[in-house]
């Protein structure tokens, strides 16, 4: 926030932003009325719109943005720039963000890591031992195969025993 001092100049900066909240709520009104056409709509905060007005640089191609473009967290983008990372396809609807990168749905898996023993794609959920990542499912005991829930045991040759294996094998 701001610190005012209270001489001449604090007090236009002031009634600037005094003029720009009230022109983003006059433009919060109209964004949110049903007869608002919002694919011509834009939240400048300029007291005049124009056709041609700038809407940034794009972040993909750094171009200038007039008219449509895309928002994506704090970044913008020609619609025709906004692709999906792996294959290049225009991202029209849902996407997926990993790693800083856009994906479309039949890609949203490709950068994910790969579980060390089925070696599909990890989601939430996975776990790492020693650096090495697991579907919960997928750590299983090198001598009984069940997954391993609990305490375990690294053997030097990088297996893992669960706890009730190592305790007979004693």
């Amino acid at each position: 926030m701001e610190a005012f001092s209270g001489d001449k100049n604090d007090d236009k900066k002031a009634k600037d932003l005094e003029n720009k909240v009230d022109l983003l709520t006059e433009k919060l009104k109209t964004a949110f009325d049903p007869k608002t056409d919002m694919t011509r709509f834009r939240w400048s905060l300029s007291e005049e719109d124009t056709a041609d007005e700038k809407l940034g640089h794009c972040s993909a191609c750094k171009k200038n943005i007039s008219g449509k473009s895309v928002l994506v967290g704090e970044d913008s983008y020609h619609e025709t720039c906004f692709v999906c990372f792996h294959c290049g396809d225009r991202l029209e609807s849902k996407y997926y963000q990993v790693g800083g990168n856009n994906y479309c749905e039949t890609d949203k898996e490709v950068s994910l890591p790969l579980c060390s023993s089925c070696h599909l794609p990890l989601q939430s959920g996975s776990l790492t031992v020693n650096g090495v990542s697991f579907h919960p499912h997928c750590f299983v005991c090198s001598v009984c195969g069940n997954p391993i829930m609990g305490k375990f045991i690294t053997k030097e040759d990088g297996k893992h025993i669960c706890e009730e294996d190592f305790k007979q094998s004693k």
